[in-house]
This record gives structure tokens, sequence and C-alpha cells, in this order.
């Protein structure tokens, strides 16, 4: 289902090029781009008192580049969420909150509170684009939304959750499974091809500001690759961070600038670091 699971795999990830990616995965003439995302109460979206909260899509003409369509739909909070975030003493608290402690006996940390995460991604914010209801009417919405489009890729950052989030909720939801789609995922564009680049482009000084500009917080030397790390790199201006609606606008930008600065270096051979941040983030594991 991921697009660039054949050629990401370690086993086959060095013997691609940049100049291929730009023609093979990057060439979207013909296609329909549709940039997904969704935000959620939490990361384990089988937890059944977990749910969407955000979903929205962006549809982009692949041939020019243009915005001709978008679907924003704010999901109603289910009656488990609501037990969590307003009973102490409800089976939903009691879970949440062993699930929270086993994060901090395992990691050291505690994993966020579902009411942080809906105050963090501006739910009760009112956009006049939106739509409201309820998780399953959400998720058969955005599924005829999506059929009604040719040659679609689906494009996302760190795809596998996005997808993931779906799928288990349709589940739970008692629907089948979403039609699957060629799956475009940006994170793989940067950890694989985008920063081995910027390592490969020794002495270019904006290269050397992007590096220092995504050298992530941890006690190994690597870079990040989250989309607001992106945005600020590129300059785009971050408005509504967090939410849907906003972060699938940032996310097409951001892809322009990748494949813009991409293309510039096409020519320039990253295969060395394209290894070395392979191996890095299998250490990461």
């Amino acid at each position: 289902m991921i697009l660039l699971k054949n050629i990401l795999i370690e086993a086959k990830l060095y013997s691609f090029t940049t100049k291929e990616l730009l023609d093979k995965i990057l060439n979207f003439k013909g296609k329909t781009l549709i940039f997904l995302d969704d935000e959620t109460t939490g990361l384990e979206p089988n937890v059944s008192y977990n749910q969407i909260t955000q979903i929205s899509a962006l549809v982009v003409d692949g041939s020019t580049m243009k915005v001709i369509d978008e679907l924003n739909i704010k999901v109603n909070l289910g009656w488990k969420m609501f037990n969590l975030l307003n009973d102490p003493k409800s089976i939903e608290s009691y879970s949440n909150e062993k699930a929270r402690q086993r994060s901090l006996r395992r990691y050291n940390k505690h994993i966020s509170h579902p009411r942080d995460i809906i105050k963090l991604t501006h739910y009760y914010e009112t956009k006049s684009n939106e739509i409201k209801m309820d998780e399953d009417k959400a998720l058969i919405e955005l599924e005829g939304f999506l059929s009604q489009f040719s040659n679609v890729i689906l494009i996302a950052h760190n795809a596998t959750f996005d997808i993931k989030a779906i799928q288990a909720r349709r589940r739970i939801n008692k629907l089948s499974p979403m039609q699957k789609f060629p799956v475009l995922d940006t994170i793989k564009i940067s950890r694989f091809f985008f920063i081995p680049l910027l390592l490969s482009l020794e002495g270019n000084e904006q290269a050397k500001k992007y590096l220092q500009a995504l050298i992530a917080k941890t006690k190994f030397k690597s870079y990040a690759s989250s989309l607001s790390r992106l945005a600020e790199v590129f300059k785009i201006k971050i408005t509504g961070w967090h939410q849907a609606s906003e972060d699938v606008k940032m996310l097409f930008e951001v892809l322009n600038k990748l494949i813009e600065f991409l293309t510039i270096n096409k020519d320039i051979d990253i295969r060395k670091q394209q290894e070395i941040q392979a191996k890095r983030l299998r250490h990461m594991k």
C-alpha cells in the first residue's frame, strides 16, 4: 500500500538515485494528489475510547499542482471519550491512567492525556468550512470523498500512523476496510533523500543552515523530519499547527519545497549518506 515501499526497504534503498525518485515517484502528471491528515486523541487507535477528532484532505491536480477541492471534518467526541474527560471514576479514565503509568515505567515518560491532545489540536475552535459528524459517519464521508477522484495518490507525513488510525477506527465502528490507494509518505522522502542530500552537499552554505535547523534534541547526533521542522527550514508560515486542515496545506507546501531542492541537486551522489542515515535510524528504534 505504501508507494515507496519497494524502494525504501533497506535491501533496495541504495540503488535508487535522486533523479530516479523525481522521475518515477515524484512525477505527478496525470495524477490526483490528496494530502491527508487526521488528528486523534491518542497514539493507540485500537483502544476503544481513543478516536479520530479531525480529518482533512486537500486535493491537488498533479499536472498543474493547483488545489481543486478540500474536505474538513470535525468529529464529534464519542461517549467513551466524554466519560474519560468528565468522569475520573469511569472505566475509560481508569484504563487511560493505567496506560499512562505503564508508559512511565517502561519509557520514563507519560503519554499525553487526551485532554491535552484535544487542546493542542485546537479541537474547540470552529472553522466555517468544517462539517461536524460522528466518527462512523466521518469515515464514510472520507471514503466517499476519495472515491470521486481518479488516479489518486494519498500523501501524508508519517503515513503509517494516519492510515493505521483510519483503518483501526473503521474496524471499531464495524465498517469494512477503506479502499486501498497508493500512498506517498513524505517523512521517508525527508529521511532517505533530503537529509542525505544535505549531508552530501559539503561546503554548501544553504545545506549547512538547513542541517543546523534540523538537528534533533537527542543524545545521538541525528536530524528531525517532523513536518513542523521542515516547514521552519523552508520558512513556511505555520498557523494552526496540529490542526488537520492546516497541516495538509503545510504538507503541500513542504512537498513542493522538497521537490524543488531535490531537483536542483538531482545529480549529487547521496548513496553513502543514505546508508549512514538508514543505520542511524535502525539504532534509534
